[in-house]
């Protein structure tokens, strides 16, 4: 029998998801375009929540000091939705450049720094409110909402953009759009207010810093937080400028763009439950590993489309939901498996504000190198591309330092090679990833 409160969590994940919808991708392109944007300006606006994951490390010491969740992690989350009233209305007033642009990147670091405060809190917050047996059924429902409503609001916001933009004006689409993801945002945090809250585990007593240095200190972590470190590089390269290239280069319309997006998220939800099997039987590492070098061919394939030739682009969308499917489930559990639950919320806090930081700071790189290079020919962002795919197969190798739960490098080895055929787990479909247990895999290892 579902919970009471399961129907405002399906409400917070479908509105939410609608705010995350209008305010990034595409839609955060054109917004950067109308502000008056150029490479340099349009990575920063783009790399910001990246450096925004600083704001995690105040969610543990807000839980503590208040110990609620709900208390801060709802009005951070109204907050940081009701900000984007300041990009959006400079851009649907015509303001641009300097000063417009100043404060928007102001705007949207604050956005950022509020947004991990309550991801951090929401996500232990429902850590602890959820049974491990309800966790995949209900959250798995949540994913789906989630997915609802990316797949209704993007292709209606992107042709509400091409309508506006043949009409030689998209700031009146761009005002528009604004005001329904503050509304949707802000709804999402006051269906999340009626979810019941649990107080926190009682405080350690350790600092913050003595946490971190003990973390660092262990072996498992550092490569756990190593890998992730130079996996960020590897794809912060290019990351603010895939949806630049497809609308300036190819010329793609929004609706297109979106198209591609919604493909991506198609064939991941097609393929999750698929996924979630294989890393039961062969561990997260294995999957790591293969998705990672899957991965790293994928911005070579965007030298193939021409804007009289997309198709392409339309089969790495394909490549895309599958391999980053594995990946990111694998990239999920690694984390959870080396830390110890007391450490999770710092320990995750620590990993994301690293990981942010260099994504930021490549971002960064990636701007200069296309404005030096010029961001009006192709070739310019194929230096990025190719980049970006010999850091990512590097990186990919990286995973063999790690090590999964109750198996040593040796014993990788030896299951990796007596795995020749994937069997099928017994188990249901299971819609999120889940951490298989020392015991079990040991078990599955040994036989």
């Amino acid at each position: 029998m579902a919970a009471p409160y399961e129907r405002w969590l399906m409400a917070e994940g479908f509105l939410g998801e609608v705010f995350v919808t209008l305010t990034g991708g595409a839609f955060l392109t054109g917004l950067a375009l109308a502000l008056g944007a150029g490479p340099m300006s349009l990575a920063l606006l783009a790399a910001l929540p990246f450096l925004a994951q600083i704001g995690q490390l105040g969610a543990p010491i807000l839980e503590q000091r208040l110990r609620s969740r709900r208390a801060f992690v709802v009005p951070a989350m109204a907050g940081a939705r009701a900000l984007w009233l300041v990009p959006a209305g400079l851009a649907a007033t015509g303001f641009r450049d300097g000063p417009a642009l100043g404060a928007s990147m102001a705007a949207m670091f604050t956005i950022g720094l509020l947004g991990m405060v309550a991801t951090n809190g929401f996500t232990s917050w429902m850590a602890d409110l959820s049974p491990p047996a309800d966790r995949a059924r209900l959250f798995g429902r949540r994913a789906w909402a989630v997915a609802f409503a990316m797949l209704l609001t993007a292709p209606a916001g992107a042709l509400l953009l091409d309508h506006f933009k043949r009409q030689g004006d998209t700031r009146l689409a761009l005002g528009v759009l604004g005001l329904v993801a503050v509304a949707a945002g802000i709804g999402a945090a006051r269906a999340l207010a009626r979810v019941p809250d649990v107080a926190p585990p009682p405080p350690t007593g350790e600092s913050l810093l003595g946490t971190t240095r003990r973390l660092l200190d262990q072996k498992r972590f550092r490569n756990v937080f190593g890998f992730f470190l130079a996996w960020n590089v590897a794809i912060g390269l290019p990351s603010p400028f895939w949806t630049l290239y497809m609308l300036e280069q190819l010329h793609m319309s929004f609706f297109l763009v979106t198209v591609h997006t919604m493909l991506v998220l198609t064939v991941r939800l097609t393929c999750n439950a698929a996924w979630s099997r294989i890393i039961e039987r062969v561990g997260s590492r294995r999957v790591l590993i293969f998705c990672g070098l899957a991965i790293a061919g994928i911005p070579l394939i965007w030298a193939l489309p021409r804007p009289d030739r997309l198709w392409p682009i339309f089969v790495e969308a394909t490549w895309s939901g599958i391999v980053w499917t594995g990946f990111n489930q694998a990239a999920f559990i690694q984390p959870m498996a080396t830390l110890d639950p007391a450490d999770r919320s710092r320990g995750l806090a620590l990993l994301n504000v690293g990981t942010g930081a260099v994504l930021f700071a490549a971002a960064l790189v990636g701007g200069a190198v296309l404005r030096a290079l010029g961001p009006e020919a192709r070739s310019s962002f194929f230096v990025l591309f190719i980049a970006s795919a010999a850091l990512r197969a590097g990186t990919a190798l990286m995973a063999l330092r790690l090590t999964e739960p109750g198996m040593s490098l040796r014993g990788f080895f030896v299951a990796f090679m007596g795995h020749g055929v994937l069997r099928r787990a017994s188990g249901g479909r299971v819609w999120i990833p889940v951490e298989v247990s020392t015991e079990k895999r040991q078990g599955e290892h040994d036989n």
